[in-house]
């Protein structure tokens, strides 16, 4: 019952899966994760019993789902390796070391496969348990498991050094869960394919339960790892539409403030939550615009100020919040308030935007501490407070009766 629902469940997964990234057939990197989902799915499908009993009787040939089966993992490991060698020779897209030669490989094997399945069938040749020929004999059945095992374990032979050898070298966390998942699985289909050949030998039951254990470790293992894999840029798209929200209540201010930094202008929540298009480019636009903005409004902060500022966040309880940048967001809404109340600009800036990081993803980053801080009622009350501390604005004081 167990072995149903968990064969039911990895189904629907590679299905909806597929339905989902068909986006995914436009990538030469990911088209034979695609089709190997596909396939997975499509033979999780064929093993049902009733599908099986409908196919068998619709196509007219005994047990033809056995070959359909076969067929059906000569692809699947085909299109691992094929994506294997694709992620190993991702810095050079042009080369495709034995793509012909692989290809004629497949095709051979699938045409051995069906020769000596129906060779079989037309002689009735007497077969045993999951169509494996009687035990010392050399039938049409023997070339058929000969012509499989052999495909199946060069393939996986092969797939699995280059998992492996890629594995410490991919920088994307997705990918190298998706990767070790196919390396683990591609090592496990070594292990099924010395048990089958047992199997093929002897009538000891153990090689059957073997096959069948990592067979099952192998379809969970491809299919969660494929699903991975071809979902990475949908995952990695929804991170960063989420990095652009979480930066929002930051730039929106900035680019009031200063309309100028901003090539867009600045949008409701609303309409930046819906939108979608080129999000990598309004990610990168993002960080920059705030970058822009913090360097023009740090010239509203003075050093008096500053350590105004500084002595409030002190006194103020600003646990778990990162000091430095609670201290931004702090002069930044400081500076805010004295740039739109029309206070003069300091004549030699403060140096207050340094904190970033070297690089992209240190920045983004060092921006959602700030941002998060700039959320912080505490970082508000201090903000208030060193407001209320600097005097009149100059308008009032336009107003103030002189001496």
């Amino acid at each position: 019952m167990l072995e149903e629902i968990n064969r039911y469940f990895l189904m629907c997964l590679s299905c909806g899966v597929v339905l989902l990234r068909l986006p995914a057939l436009r990538s030469p990197q990911q088209r034979p994760i695609w089709f190997t989902l596909f396939f997975q799915g499509f033979g999780s499908v064929i093993q049902i019993p009733a599908v099986a009993a409908a196919l068998n009787s619709a196509i007219g040939i005994p047990k033809v789902v056995s070959l359909i089966s076969g067929i059906n993992s000569v692809i699947v490991v085909t299109a691992i390796l094929t994506f294997a060698i694709r992620l190993d020779k991702a810095d050079k897209p042009d080369l495709a070391p034995w793509r012909r030669p692989r290809l004629i490989y497949a095709v051979l094997t699938v045409v051995t496969m069906a020769a000596a399945f129906l060779t079989a069938l037309a002689h009735s040749t007497p077969a045993r348990d999951r169509f494996l020929p009687a035990v010392g004999t050399f039938t049409p059945l023997t070339v058929y498991w000969i012509a499989y095992l052999l495909c199946i374990t060069v393939a996986s032979a092969w797939a699995t050094v280059l998992f492996w050898r890629q594995l410490p070298k991919l920088q994307t966390k997705t990918l190298r869960y998706a990767v070790l998942m196919l390396a683990v699985a591609s090592s496990d289909m070594l292990v099924y394919t010395a048990s089958r050949t047992g199997a093929v030998l002897s009538t000891n039951p153990v090689f059957i339960n073997v096959g069948s254990f990592t067979s099952s470790v192998y379809f969970i293992l491809v299919t969660v790892g494929c699903s991975v894999s071809v979902t990475a840029p949908l995952i990695r798209k929804i991170g960063v539409w989420r990095d652009c929200n979480r930066l929002y209540s930051l730039w929106k201010p900035l680019c009031e403030a200063e309309p100028k930094i901003s090539l867009e202008g600045s949008r409701s929540r609303i309409s930046d939550l819906l939108s979608i298009q080129n999000i990598d480019f309004r990610h990168h636009r993002r960080i920059v615009e705030i970058r822009d903005g913090l360097l023009v409004l740090r010239e509203w902060i003075s050093t008096p100020l500053l350590a105004r500022i500084e002595s409030e966040l002190t006194r103020e309880n600003v646990g778990g919040l990162d000091a430095k940048a609670a201290v931004t967001a702090c002069w930044l809404q400081v500076a805010l308030h004295r740039h739109d109340k029309g206070f003069e600009r300091e004549e030699v800036p403060l140096d207050l935007v340094g904190d970033g990081g070297a690089d992209a993803d240190a920045e983004l980053r060092w921006l959602r501490k700030v941002a998060k801080a700039n959320r912080s009622a505490a970082v508000r009350r201090c903000a208030a407070a060193v407001i209320s501390s600097t005097g009149p604005e100059p308008a009032e004081r336009e107003n103030l009766p002189t001496a």
